[in-house]
Order: structure tokens, then C-alpha cells, then sequence
């Protein structure tokens, strides 16, 4: 909580931040409406996919993931280890105000793929 300096509670800032996650809600309800009005069939087998086969492929892919962190078997530590440092050095290069907004962006975006 944010207290200015009568050590009354800020409510400005709480408020601020409401509207930035309406506004993204809204953002994403808005184009999920759209692209059901503009392709009703895709987008609803795309939506049932990622709340059926699409979650039970990441918590497998999950579990096998961390069972070979955990047991460190193969390169998965180093592999992991060397994505760390390359995100590192990526959001040194963007300022990570920049890099930030961009990770931001990409969770917001409903319809992405993760690769």
C-alpha cells in the first residue's frame, strides 16, 4: 500500500492500477468477442483445445520438465541455465522497462502459441 505523506492510505495509485487491469480485461474480452462473431467455429475449437488437450500437454510437459531439472538428467540445468543469461543480456540491451512491457504483452495476447 502506498501512504502519502499525511500517512493517509493513496488511493490515486490503487486506482490507477484498477483502470490499467480493466482496461486490459476489457482489451481481452473485446477481441475474444471478435474473433468469435468473425470465425465462431475456430475460435471455439481453439478455446476448448487450450482448456482440455492444450493444459494436460503443459502439465505433462511441466512434470517432465521439472523431473529432469530436479533429477538433473542430460543438459537440461545448462540448457536452462544459458536461456536465463541470454534473457538477461536481452532485457539489459532493451532497458527493462522496454523488456518488461514486451513480456507483458505477450502474456496478455490470448491467441499466442507458445512455441
Amino acid at each position: 500500500m502506498e501512504y502519502n505523506t499525511s500517512g493517509i492510505k493513496d488511493q490515486s495509485r490503487d486506482s490507477d492500477i484498477d483502470q490499467a487491469w480493466s482496461r486490459l480485461m476489457w482489451g481481452s474480452v473485446k477481441d475474444t468477442a471478435n474473433a468469435l462473431i468473425e470465425d465462431p467455429i475456430e475460435t471455439g475449437k481453439q478455446m476448448a483445445y487450450d482448456v482440455t488437450v492444450g493444459t494436460a500437454e503443459e502439465v505433462v510437459n511441466t512434470t517432465v520438465w521439472g523431473a529432469k531439472m530436479a533429477l538433473d538428467i542430460g543438459d537440461t540445468r545448462e540448457k536452462f541455465g544459458e536461456r536465463i543469461q541470454a534473457e538477461e543480456e536481452r532485457m539489459n540491451e532493451m532497458g527493462t522497462s522496454t523488456y518488461l512491457g514486451q513480456k507483458a504483452a505477450m502474456i496478455h495476447d490470448p491467441w499466442r502459441r507458445c512455441a
